[in-house]
């Protein structure tokens, strides 16, 4: 059955809220929202794009016999699989960092938001449901945060990079 229109925009209203919540705990932590980027974006590349076009030169190499090329092209893809490590593990360090910092913005907001409800709330809601919903709240902003700092720019540099 279709929703009516006052659902539909009920449902938009908290989907905006929640998104600029979401961003807000992201942000909430700006060194680590930035130098994010500055380390996965380049890591992306090298892994995704660079590094197989450095094996695709050797496998060429190799078929054409041009064999003094195959150990430089080795070198160029060992070193720079371990450069895109380095970075990609240092990109992972500081995201868990901003993941860590942005649930723990979202439950104080969830929680402090509960404070401010008056007591007819409380009375029509079991207290152990507002915990687990203040949690399930707080796992879907780790999902955001995945979604938004590694899976888009990861999908992004693929896209745009790799042309």
């Amino acid at each position: 059955m279709p929703k009516s229109k006052t659902d539909l925009q009920r449902d938009r209203a908290v989907t905006r809220a929640l998104h600029a919540l979401f961003w807000k705990a992201m942000a909430s932590h700006k060194a680590s929202f930035s130098t994010v980027m500055l380390f996965q974006v380049p890591a992306f590349f090298v892994i995704n794009i660079f590094v197989p076009l450095q094996i695709a030169y050797g496998i060429q190499d190799i078929v054409q016999s041009n064999f003094d090329q195959v150990a430089h092209q080795t070198f160029i893809v060992v070193l720079s699989s371990l450069i895109g490590a380095v970075f990609f593990g240092i990109g992972q360090y500081i995201y868990h960092i901003n993941e860590t910092n942005g649930a723990t913005y979202v439950q104080r907001a969830v929680f402090n938001s509960y404070l401010d409800k008056d007591y007819e709330f409380y009375s029509s809601q079991y207290i152990g449901s507002l915990g687990a919903d203040a949690v399930e709240l707080r796992k879907s902003f780790q999902q955001y945060a995945l979604i938004t700092l590694f899976t888009i720019p990861r999908m992004l540099v693929i896209i745009f990079l790799g042309l």
